[in-house]
């Protein structure tokens, strides 16, 4: 299981080329520690994502991340 609230910025920004097999995703989430090159070209087979939540995306708007919109 990985928390995704314990991960910091530079660690998520790490994570290229990853390829996760059969793995739970938990926690809180930030904006602000998704907005860039996070899991760049990362697969994820077979995982399960329980209780993630997305936070500070009430900030967002159409200009600041195109993806949203």
């Amino acid at each position: 299981t990985i928390d995704l609230s314990a991960l910091k910025k530079d660690v998520l920004v790490s994570l290229k080329q990853c390829h996760f097999k059969n793995m739970t995703f938990t926690g809180n989430i930030s904006y602000e520690n998704l907005n860039g090159p996070v899991f760049e070209n990362c697969f994820f087979d077979s995982c399960n994502f329980e209780n993630v939540s997305l936070v500070g995306f009430d900030k967002v708007t159409c200009e600041s991340y195109d993806v949203l919109c």
